[in-house]
C-alpha cells in the first residue's frame, strides 16, 4: 500500500529567486511559484543562482583602483605574434635607445618537437640552404658535385657522396638516414684530411667540407655541430693549397665562386647575429679568400649559378665590414659617410653582364638574359638600400633607398620570380604598400618551384617580423638595424640569406 503524499513534499524548501529578490510571500509551489504565475511572471526556479553585485554597488563587488587605456583608433594585429609585439615595446623602450637591446624569443610551437628542442618536425625537415642552384649547366656547381661524388671509392669522393646524402634525406624529413650519412661523411672527410691532398682530393675535400657546413645550417635539430667548424676548415684547406688556377675558367674557378659566394653571406649573417662565437668572428675577419676578388679577371661577370657578379659580392663584403666596425650607440660618423658614399659610387659604377655563352636567348633556358640580368639588378639595388638604410641609418623615406626599392619593384613585376633570398629580404625593408608585399610574396612562392631546396620559406618567415615591426611603428618608422639583429637572433645558428 502507497505512502499518502504529504503536502510538505510537494513544496520547496526555499522560496524561488523571484520572490526572495522582491521580499515577497512564495507558495513554494512545484514545479513553479503561484505567485510568479498569478502575477504573469517568468518563475527563475528554486535552483541555486549566482549573484552578480548591481553597477556601483561597492559593498558586494571589489573593483580595483585600475586605469585602462582604451585605444580611439581601430587596432587589427594580422600576422601578428606576441613575439612582435614585445619587440616594439622593447624597440620603443629607453632602454633599447641605450643601445641594450633585449630579443625576445619566440613562443615554443604547440607541435611536437624533436629531440629536445623548440624546432619542430616540419622547421627541421625544410633544408633552409641550398647545395646547388639553377644556372649555366656547364659550370654549374651541381654537375661538379656529381662527378667529385661518382669518381672512385675512395674517401674522398665518398666524403662528397655522403654529404649529398646526408642532405637529400634532411630534405626529404629522413632523419635518422641523414644523421647516419652525415657521421659518414664526417668519418670520410677525417680520412681525406688526414692524407696528402694533392690537385684532385683538395676540391673534393673542400666541397665535403661545404656541404657539412650547410648541412649544419640546415638541420636545427640542436644534435649537430656549429657550421662554422666546417667552413673554418674549408677556408683552411682552400689557403694551404695554390689558387693561381682558381681564377681561371674550369671547375677549380667553380668551386671558387660557390665558396665565395656562401663566405660573403656567412660573414653576414654573423655580422647580424648577436651570439656570434669567437671562430665565427674569425670566420668574419678572414679576408684572403674575398681579397681574390679584385684581382678576378671575370668579376664583373653575372655568375648564372650565383645571381650576380663577384664585385657585387666583394662589395656587399665591405658594406658589412662598415657596419661592423660602426659604433652603434652613436650616429654614423663623418668618415664612416664618406667611406659610404665613396661605396655607393663603386657600386653604381658596376656593370654587369653575361658571358658569351648566356647571351644567346633559348626558350625556356632559365640562364637567359631576360632573366639573370634583371636579377643581377636586383642584387645591386639591394646592396645599396642595405648600404643606406643599415649601414647608414636612414630612415624608410631615405630618397636613395626609395628610388631604388621602387626600380627592385618594377624589375619585380617583370620578372615574378626571385629564387635569391637576399634581394626579397633587403626590399622587403622598403615594402610597406599592401601591393608592395602581395608582389614579394608571389616571387618568394614562384621561387619554390626554381629552387626547390632553397630557403624561401625562412626567408618569408623573417619578412614577415619586418612587415609586423613596420606596422606596429607605423608613422615612427623603424629601425633597420635594429629589427635585422633581433629577428637573425631568434635563430640557434646565423641564417644564410645564400
Amino acid at each position: 500500500m502507497p505512502r499518502p503524499v504529504s503536502a510538505e513534499s510537494t513544496l520547496a524548501q526555499k522560496p524561488c529567486s523571484n520572490c526572495r529578490n522582491r521580499k515577497i510571500a512564495c507558495d513554494r509551489a512545484l514545479p513553479t511559484c503561484t505567485t510568479c504565475t498569478r502575477r504573469k511572471k517568468v518563475c527563475s526556479g528554486y535552483a541555486i543562482n549566482l549573484s552578480w553585485p548591481r553597477a556601483g554597488d561597492t559593498r558586494r563587488a571589489t573593483v580595483a583602483n585600475v586605469t585602462r587605456f582604451t585605444s580611439t583608433g581601430r587596432v587589427a594585429f594580422l600576422n601578428t605574434s606576441t613575439w612582435d609585439v614585445s619587440l616594439y615595446l622593447n624597440a620603443t623602450d629607453a632602454a633599447t635607445r641605450l643601445d641594450v637591446l633585449r630579443t625576445p624569443s619566440p613562443r615554443p610551437s604547440l607541435r611536437t618537437p624533436r629531440f629536445g628542442t623548440r624546432t619542430t618536425p616540419t622547421e627541421q625537415s625544410t633544408v633552409k640552404q641550398s647545395a646547388t642552384s639553377q644556372g649555366d649547366l656547364r659550370q654549374d656547381i651541381c654537375s661538379l658535385l656529381y662527378r667529385m661524388s661518382l669518381d672512385d671509392e675512395t674517401s674522398p669522393s665518398l666524403a662528397v657522396r655522403h654529404s649529398m646524402n646526408a642532405l637529400t634525406y634532411l630534405h626529404l624529413k629522413d632523419f635518422p638516414s641523414s644523421i647516419q650519412y652525415r657521421m659518414l661523411a664526417i668519418s670520410a672527410l677525417r680520412r681525406t684530411i688526414s692524407q696528402t691532398l694533392d690537385v684532385k682530393t683538395r676540391p673534393q675535400a673542400v666541397a665535403a667540407s661545404m656541404l657539412l657546413s650547410i648541412y649544419e645550417v640546415a638541420d636545427r635539430s640542436g644534435t649537430t655541430r656549429d657550421w662554422s667548424t666546417y667552413f673554418d676548415g674549408c677556408l683552411m684547406i682552400f689557403a694551404s693549397g695554390h689558387q693561381a688556377q682558381l681564377k681561371h675558367p674550369g671547375d677549380a674557378s667553380t668551386l671558387l665562386d660557390w665558396v665565395l659566394y656562401y663566405n660573403v653571406f656567412y660573414k653576414f649573417g654573423i655580422a647580424h647575429w648577436p651570439r656570434r662565437t669567437k671562430q665565427q668572428e674569425a670566420i668574419a675577419n678572414r679576408q684572403n679568400l674575398i681579397s681574390q676578388i679584385a684581382s678576378h679577371p671575370r668579376r664583373q661577370i653575372i655568375q648564372t649559378t650565383l645571381g650576380c657578379s663577384l664585385e657585387i659580392l666583394s662589395i656587399l663584403s665591405q658594406a658589412v665590414d662598415l657596419f661592423r666596425h660602426r659604433k652603434r650607440s652613436e650616429p654614423p660618423s663623418t668618415e664612416l659617410l664618406q667611406a659610404v658614399d665613396e661605396l655607393q659610387l663603386q657600386l653604381g659604377a658596376v656593370d654587369q653582364h653575361l658571358n658569351s655563352g648566356a647571351d644567346n636567348e633559348v626558350k625556356g633556358n632559365t640562364a637567359s638574359n631576360k632573366h639573370y640580368t634583371p636579377l643581377s639588378r636586383l642584387f645591386q639595388l639591394a646592396v645599396h638600400i642595405y648600404l643606406d638604410r643599415v649601414v647608414c641609418a636612414s630612415p624608410v623615406s631615405s630618397p636613395l633607398s626609395q628610388a631604388a626599392a621602387e626600380e627592385m619593384f618594377d624589375i619585380l613585376r617583370d620578372l615574378r620570380v626571385c629564387e635569391r633570398p637576399f634581394p626579397m629580404f633587403i626590399l622587403s625593408l622598403q615594402a610597406e604598400e599592401e601591393s608592395e608585399r602581395l608582389l614579394v610574396l608571389e616571387a618568394l612562392r614562384n621561387s619554390k618551384s626554381k629552387r626547390a631546396l632553397g630557403n624561401s620559406n625562412l626567408t618569408q618567415k623573417m619578412i614577415q617580423r619586418i612587415w609586423a615591426q613596420q606596422d606596429l611603428h607605423c608613422d615612427e618608422g623603424v629601425d633597420a638595424l635594429l629589427v635585422i639583429n633581433a629577428v637573425f637572433g631568434t635563430y640557434s645558428t646565423p641564417p644564410c640569406l645564400a
